[in-house]
């Protein structure tokens, strides 16, 4: 008998997680395209990109996040992504970064257009909030997001060391290109 109870609890549970789960629609890019931008005039350029991240998005609610395993940004100099990997980023101790945030004013009923997106940046386990402008665009299946803000190393604990930093610009710009599918 406690078992038929434990069945249609189970059940139950699981009728309401999955009415949880379709409620909530999420948009998920798996494949997520973050750069970044370093470069002073007449030096190697200090970039790099990745097309590893992963973001997703909830209309309805607003929210926005992604991960991306520091270690999958691909520069153009080998041994720079070596330097980049073991002594600034550190990507053996801090493997990711994150953003948690949320797209303010947003209207799911008219997604194009330019939007606020305040939230949680953390990088080498600092975190910082930050306040960036996106472009949204709906296509039939998916949603485009595209992005370009600047951040400060050294607000993320990057040490650049004063042999190296005049070749290295003092804000990173890094531009994000989303397409999230349903």
């Amino acid at each position: 008998m406690m078992g038929f109870y434990l069945n249609k609890f189970s059940f139950i549970v699981l009728i309401l997680c999955a009415f949880q789960l379709q409620a909530q629609d999420k948009w998920i890019d798996r494949n997520a395209q973050i750069s970044f931008d370093a470069k002073v005039p007449s030096f190697e350029p200090v970039a790099a990109k990745t097309e590893s991240a992963t973001a997703v998005f909830e209309p309805q609610t607003a929210k926005i996040a992604a991960l991306v395993f520091v270690n999958t940004f691909k520069f153009k100099v080998a041994l720079m992504q070596e330097h980049f990997n073991e002594s600034y980023a550190e990507s053996s101790k801090y493997p990711k970064a994150t953003f948690e945030g949320e797209v303010l004013s947003f209207d799911d009923q008219n997604i194009n257009g330019t939007y606020k997106i305040k939230g949680n940046l953390t990088i080498k386990n600092t975190t910082k909030s930050v306040e960036i402008l996106a472009q949204f665009k709906q296509k039939q299946n998916s949603i485009l997001l595209t992005s370009e803000f600047e951040v400060d190393p050294e607000d993320y604990g990057f040490d650049i060391p004063k042999v190296v930093r005049y070749k290295i610009a003092k804000k990173v710009t890094i531009n994000l290109s989303f397409v999230f599918k349903s």
